[in-house]
């Protein structure tokens, strides 16, 4: 087993823990049935899923936020740096384990939601929003753990808690575009003719693998891991693509024009998040005169 995966979950669960949850929860669910007046089955999937928001979106993303700076504070990230696990090791280790207990609470809260909204909703829509309820729970917690590596470098207590309100930044700014862009029940992107809750399951399957390649990108370079620049590229392209496919006419302008913004707002934030020292430009220099265009 993954060893880091295993020691977070050391940290996460205890037999107290794994008791007192389900009786928690198991009192509020009682509590919405004994106040329903006629049929429960709708405020218990609604409580149910408030309960899985609270739960997988805020514990756990915070739970899988802290996994990295609370190393970094308590001073034991070095200790990890010098371990043998692989970047991708580290970066799913850290993600599944301590958001853990939050998924626990979530997957129980599923169990009650589900049925309750199966005896109300069609089972296809209630499958895909279930997907996209567990797809935005992944999406968050690897997005904060990748606002979280890019801030490692700063020790001020604000920079620790920086990437939380980096990320409620992002969602604020990138909430309204997309909300936007899902108005009405059919979605026109490139030509195409979708319904709305497939484009937006589709939408958000592809931010989540934006987000967990972010978080393995970092994660390999502060473990110090070369790899390869393609990530960076791909993702400027994937965002370009997905933008430009809501332009009504004359895509070819707006591929430029949005192209160009987001390569732009890249490039500024890699600059502003990466050192930008001396001995490391003359390296560029150096291998760029010698021809080692891999390095």
């Amino acid at each position: 087993m993954n060893p880091e995966f295993r020691r977070q979950l050391w940290l996460q669960f205890s037999a107290t823990r794994l008791a007192l949850l389900p009786l928690l929860l198991a009192g509020i669910f009682f509590a919405v049935y004994l106040s329903a007046k006629a049929a429960p089955a709708e405020p218990l999937a609604a409580a149910a899923a408030l309960l899985f928001g609270v739960l997988v979106w805020g514990m756990g993303t915070f739970a899988a936020g802290s996994s990295v700076m609370d190393e970094i504070a308590d001073r034991t990230w070095d200790q990890q740096r010098m371990s043998a696990m692989q970047p991708w090791t580290m970066t799913w280790g850290k993600l599944a384990g301590a958001s853990a207990y939050g998924w626990y609470g979530g997957a129980l809260c599923l169990l009650v939601a589900l049925p309750n909204a199966l005896a109300q909703e069609p089972i296809a829509w209630v499958l895909k929003v279930a997907a996209m309820a567990v797809l935005a729970g992944i999406f968050l917690q690897s997005l904060l753990i990748a606002i979280n590596l890019q801030l490692r470098r700063s020790g001020s207590r604000v920079s620790r808690r920086g990437g939380v309100w980096a990320l409620l930044l992002v969602l604020l700014w990138g909430s309204g575009m997309v909300m936007g862009a899902l108005r009405g029940t059919r979605i026109d992107w490139w030509g195409q003719t979708f319904e709305r809750l497939d484009f937006a399951l589709a939408s958000l399957a592809l931010f989540t693998a934006c987000a967990l390649l972010g978080a393995w990108r970092s994660m390999a370079e502060v473990l110090a891991v070369r790899q390869l620049p393609w990530a960076w590229p791909a993702m400027a392209l994937a965002a370009t693509a997905y933008v430009s496919g809501f332009a009504w006419g004359q895509r070819l302008p707006v591929v430029g024009v949005v192209g160009l913004s987001v390569c732009a707002v890249l490039t500024y934030f890699a600059l502003l998040a990466e050192p930008q020292t001396r001995p490391q430009w003359q390296r560029v220099v150096n291998r760029a005169s010698t021809s080692q265009w891999r390095a």
